[in-house]
């Protein structure tokens, strides 16, 4: 039997000593971008994505439209010209004005105000969400890249064992089977990482889109640790999330949309002003008659309301308005009870995954460090087959891989806890 050499043997141990502190570097990424903070991805993203900077215009439109809040209708000119009064050709010239009634200015300004203060929390829901949707990217990277490390370690490992496996065929120490075998498990691997590298440059586009980077980036290679979090015990940090905030600017707008209509069933007010000429003989206070000619003018004016005869129209507008009112109340009743259930959700997430992490940490990591440390004895001894070296090596590292995965679904809860409180709103 050819044994395995004590430098092969060294490569494995440091791969279990990998497992052991989880740290892994990578030594090749999905590109060779400009590296890349999870700090200024984040600020990138917030200062650079074109959907936020959308949210913002949003908010200049509705500070413009607030200031439509003391319109009134255009102001009516009308000249009438012709036999009106006598024969003679008179004119009269009219300006009217109607002025809706006083509170329907109120309660638009204040209408205004509330949408103002609506599209704020939009834009803070969006930074929310999108400060989220970048750390699950980066977090997703850098599991990729730990993986990725992993996965050229056990190309190392099972590369040396097909030539092992190979040279010991052809000096008949093995069989055909145990020398397609270990080459299978060598293209496994290779497979693993033209997928690894598939998937990083899935998730690296995808965080280039999300900070609108316009080249090409890459994650700062660091050790790939658990993060922490001291949000897990104080659900109360949900009545912070800024879509709940904004779900409430929008039942406050219904509200407020139901008095602009109550008062627009008011009636209007209108005002007016008239100058004209009497050509011809017209009587006097003192009983004679007086001439007045085109160039005397006679003017006064004119005030009035404008009262609804039907209303079926304004009542159901009303009626639209209060019911739409009831319906925003609910949907905000509704989704604040959506995000505690999603709260508990991750909390209870949390704790799994970190129950988890204490096991690989107090067990399996060590376990497996045991194992292959005592397999490779026992392999050079001859007291184990290859087969069965193999499949111990096999397992070792598998349970560094899941380790990895445990980490990064511990890191996610983490990272959806922080969305649901709101925290990212508030950087």
């Amino acid at each position: 039997m050819v044994p395995i050499t004590r430098q092969q043997m060294n490569r494995l141990s440091w791969t279990i000593l990998l497992l052991a502190v989880a740290a892994v570097a990578p030594r090749a990424g999905y590109g060779q971008g400009r590296p890349i903070t999870l700090d200024d991805a984040v600020q990138s993203a917030l200062k650079s994505n074109p959907g936020l900077e959308a949210s913002a215009l949003e908010i200049d439109v509705q500070k413009q439209l607030k200031r439509t809040a003391t319109e009134i209708p255009k102001t009516q000119a009308l000249l009438m010209y012709g036999q009106y009064n006598s024969l003679n050709k008179d004119n009269n010239f009219t300006l009217t004005q109607s002025i809706p009634f006083p509170t329907v200015f109120t309660s638009q300004a204040k209408l205004g105000s509330l949408h103002v203060q609506s599209s704020a929390y939009k834009q803070t829901t969006s930074e929310n969400e999108l400060t989220y949707q970048v750390k699950q990217v980066y977090q997703t990277l850098r599991y990729l890249h730990a993986q990725q490390a992993l996965l050229l370690s056990q190309d190392s490992i099972f590369a040396d064992l097909v030539r092992i496996t190979s040279l010991q065929y052809k000096t008949g120490e093995a069989t055909l089977l145990q020398k397609t075998s270990s080459e299978t498990r060598y293209n496994e691997v290779q497979n693993l990482i033209r997928q690894n590298a598939a998937d990083q440059r899935t998730y690296g586009s995808q965080l280039q889109i999300l900070i609108n980077a316009p080249d090409e980036i890459s994650i700062v290679p660091d050790r790939y640790l658990p993060l922490s979090t001291t949000l897990v015990d104080d659900s109360t940090q949900v009545a912070s999330n800024p879509m709940l905030a904004y779900y409430r600017s929008i039942s406050n707008i219904a509200a407020q949309q139901k008095r602009v209509d109550s008062n627009k069933a008011l009636p209007d007010l209108t005002a007016g002003y008239f100058n004209q000429t009497l050509i011809g003989f017209q009587q006097q206070l003192d009983g004679t008659d007086r001439y007045f000619s085109s160039a005397d003018r006679f003017s006064g004016f004119l005030v009035g309301i404008a009262i609804p005869i039907w209303f079926v129209p304004a009542h159901a507008r009303v009626r639209a308005s209060s019911i739409h009112s009831s319906a925003t109340q609910l949907n905000t009743q509704y989704l604040e009870k959506q995000l505690y259930g999603e709260w508990n959700k991750a909390v209870q997430q949390f704790y799994k995954y970190q129950n988890s992490l204490a096991y690989y940490n107090r067990s399996a990591l060590p376990n497996a460090e045991l194992i292959l440390r005592q397999s490779n004895l026992a392999y050079q001894a001859g007291d184990i087959s290859q087969a069965d070296y193999r499949l111990n090596l096999q397992q070792a590292l598998a349970i560094e891989d899941a380790y990895l995965l445990t980490i990064l679904q511990y890191n996610q809860s983490i990272i959806m806890l922080e969305f649901l409180s709101g925290k990212y709103s508030k950087n």
